[in-house]
């Protein structure tokens, strides 16, 4: 779909125009907001970092090194701390832009900065297991129990 055009209906309605590109199909939509999703482009972060530069970390490859609350590895002599989200792909994988994950890694933070967990997160997300002997997971507080995995086995 791809919006033609946009504008304001009465006070606090918005009305999009909008066409379907492939059957070339046009209608309306009229709704109280509109999210922009406007994509997303991995940019390099040394610009942005210039200052902090000397005090850096980095892996054999020059890249910054990120632990895994998402904080950028410093020299001891820095006593705070730096985080980022969507720039760890080479330390955490493919899933570090994956912006649906952007919640979790949110609460991550967060809990980290606080020291505390507001935001309890479960010790393992996946819930692909191998084998057949059965493990026990510990649940989240406040949750209903879920299954317990499978062994995982490789």
């Amino acid at each position: 779909m791809r919006v033609r055009t946009a504008g304001r209906v009465a006070t606090t309605k918005v009305e999009l125009h909008l066409e379907h590109l492939r059957q070339g199909a046009r209608t309306r939509l009229t709704t109280d907001a509109v999210v922009l999703a406007t994509g997303y482009r991995e940019r390099p972060l040394d610009r942005l970092l210039v200052g902090l530069d000397p005090y850096m970390r980095r892996d054999a490859s020059g890249r910054p090194r990120i632990d895994e609350r998402f904080r950028l590895v410093m020299d001891s002599a820095v006593t705070g701390s730096v985080y980022v989200q969507n720039a760890e792909r080479h330390t955490h994988g493919v899933g570090a832009p994956d912006l649906g994950l952007a919640a979790w890694r949110s609460a991550t933070i967060l809990n980290s900065l606080t020291g505390k967990e507001p935001y309890p997160l479960p010790r393992r997300a996946a819930f692909t297991s191998f084998g057949l002997e059965r493990r026990e997971e510990p649940g989240i507080p406040g949750q209903a129990p879920r299954l317990t995995p499978l062994e995982e086995r490789c």
